[in-house]
């Protein structure tokens, strides 16, 4: 997350925000949401014929893009956020054959690799494991950003765009969250593989949009819990579930889309130059400011790992000479030191996400081991546990240093 939302500051603040310059803009707007569940493949001419026709905005999330794509239908935009290296292979189609028609609006900490050579226009989000667009950025006008929160999946994540972009009702299609036999996936997913018989046998039983019994697995499983939760969280809109085979997603109303067409979508509604009127709004000076903040803090933070450093090898010293009282002193002082590593804006930003297991696991221990009764067991447990989780912190800045540096010259320039 952290390393993806570095490498992709260049990309932030050089695309459009999606959000500043839209929320709200589509009031009332149907919106279909495509997904790549085996479902998709039945309604293939149903979306053929509401993306020709403009009778509603067309939004592929994830793997979908490429089902659209071999069936030669563009949508209105592709969705992505998926942190992870394998994100990259969803656009390898798109960039292979050269498509600029499709504009990309991404999750600003997406597997970076992603957004190499896309050949479309680019529109962002920041979603809420960004921690460095949300240290570095504000609008020109001052304001808070509005992000979307991180989920187990980009349906998820772009229901919630769509929803602060006005669009109602938000219809999904292929929206299976379950298998349908052995398929996970619908067409022209090429990386996609059968659902083996040991899935099977894992596989949890949940109901179907028809009410009967379906065979789903914990990922999807925790998706569509998700995507329930922003269903009852984000009040005022309707949620229409087309997705013929899968699992009931509560909240929402099934319709096949042949009524939901008939009923909802009748007549043209959409702007062929909907995204014509984006602008860059990121205000520069404050960047600038941030920047040199973070540069103070960056220094302060190398400073404070070597005194960290060098307090712990004292302990260790007197534990060896059993000069347990002065132990006690110089735990004292390392409290301090670490407080103000804590507080430390590089480390807050960049470093301790990037190891909050480890982070939780230290700052829970921290209680025990100052009720330790054994001064020797506590002086060891105390420099082993800092000494450890300082030593990854380091290696991490060391690792992070040279794309914090492109962040500088990013801003800079």
């Amino acid at each position: 997350w952290i390393i993806n939302s570095m490498k992709n500051f260049g990309e932030v603040i050089s695309t459009p925000n999606i959000i500043t310059e839209n929320k709200g803009r589509f009031k009332d707007k149907p919106a279909i949401l495509v997904a790549a569940g085996p479902s998709l493949n039945d309604e293939i001419e149903n979306i053929r014929n509401i993306k020709e026709n403009g009778l509603a905005y067309v939004f592929s999330v994830g793997s979908s893009i490429n089902t659209l794509i071999h069936n030669d239908i563009y949508p209105d935009a592709a969705c992505t956020y998926d942190p992870t290296v394998n994100n990259q292979k969803v656009f390898v189609k798109v960039k292979e054959l050269g498509i600029r028609d499709i504009p990309m609006i991404f999750g600003s900490s997406v597997g970076y690799e992603t957004l190499v050579n896309y050949p479309g226009d680019k529109y962002h989000m920041i979603t809420s494991q960004d921690t460095v667009s949300n240290y570095y950025l504000k609008t020109d006008e001052g304001d808070r950003i509005d992000i979307v929160m991180d989920a187990p999946s980009i349906a998820v994540v772009t229901m919630q765009l769509l929803y602060i972009l006005g669009f109602n009702p938000i219809i999904l299609v292929g929206q299976n969250l379950a298998y349908r036999g052995k398929q996970r996936h619908s067409e022209g997913v090429f990386y996609s593989k059968e659902v083996t018989d040991a899935e099977i046998e894992k596989g949890i039983w949940v109901k179907s949009v028809n009410g009967d019994e379906i065979l789903t697995n914990d990922g999807f499983n925790r998706m569509r819990l998700q995507m329930e939760y922003y269903i009852r969280e984000l009040s005022g809109f309707k949620v229409i579930n087309t997705t013929k085979g899968g699992a009931h997603i509560e909240g929402t109303t099934f319709i096949e889309m042949e009524d939901v067409v008939r009923q909802f979508l009748t007549g043209k509604v959409v702007d062929d130059n909907w995204l014509s009127i984006n602008k860059i709004s990121y205000n520069k000076e404050y960047m600038q400011t941030q920047a040199q903040k973070m540069d103070s803090a960056f220094k302060a933070a190398k400073k404070l790992i070597q005194e960290i450093y060098r307090i712990l090898d004292i302990i260790e010293g007197m534990i060896r000479n059993v000069n347990f009282n002065e132990a006690e002193k110089a735990y004292g002082r390392l409290d301090r030191n670490f407080a103000k590593l804590e507080k430390n804006d590089f480390m807050k930003i960049f470093v301790l996400p990037m190891n909050r297991a480890n982070y939780k696991i230290l700052a829970n221990s921290i209680d025990s081991m100052n009720e330790e009764k054994n001064p020797v067991i506590k002086g060891r447990r105390i420099v082993n546990s800092f000494k450890g989780f300082i030593e990854l912190c380091s290696k991490d800045i060391e690792a992070i240093e040279p794309i914090y540096e492109e962040i500088n010259y990013k801003i800079n320039s």
